[in-house]
C-alpha cells in the first residue's frame, strides 16, 4: 500500500509540473544578479527599454523547444516580476520551477544591470 501510495504522489508531482504555462510578463522586471550564489547586484527593467524588448522578443521566438524538467537551479541571474521567475544559467534559462529552455551566450550576456 505505501509503495502504491509513493508512486501516485510521484505522479502528481510529474503532471503538476507539466501544466506549468510559459507566460512573459507585461511589466517592469526586476534583474538580480548572483556570484558565489549571493546577490551582489539588482536593478529594475522597464519596459520600454532595450533589454527588456530584446528578452520579450526572444520569448516571443523561442514559445517551442521548451523541456519540463523539475529540479533546483541556484541562478547566476534572475529575473522576476508578479506572478513570474526565470532562472538564468550561463546556457539555459528556466521558467518557473521546471520550463528549461536553452539559450545563446547573447541572451545571458544581455541580462545585466547598466
Amino acid at each position: 500500500m505505501r509503495k502504491i501510495l509513493v508512486v501516485l504522489l510521484f505522479l502528481l508531482s510529474l503532471i503538476s509540473c507539466g501544466n506549468e504555462e510559459l507566460v512573459f510578463p507585461l511589466r517592469e522586471l526586476q534583474l538580480t544578479i548572483f556570484e558565489q550564489g549571493k546577490p551582489v547586484t539588482e536593478c529594475k527593467i522597464k519596459p520600454d527599454s532595450e533589454t527588456y524588448k530584446f528578452i520579450e522578443a526572444w520569448f516571443k521566438n523561442n514559445q517551442s523547444g521548451w523541456e519540463n524538467k523539475p529540479a533546483t537551479y541556484y541562478p547566476h541571474k534572475l529575473l522576476s516580476a508578479k506572478n513570474f521567475t526565470a532562472i538564468i544559467k550561463t546556457s539555459f534559462i528556466v521558467v518557473g520551477s521546471s520550463l528549461r529552455h536553452d539559450i545563446s551566450p547573447q541572451v545571458y550576456e544581455a541580462l545585466t544591470c547598466h
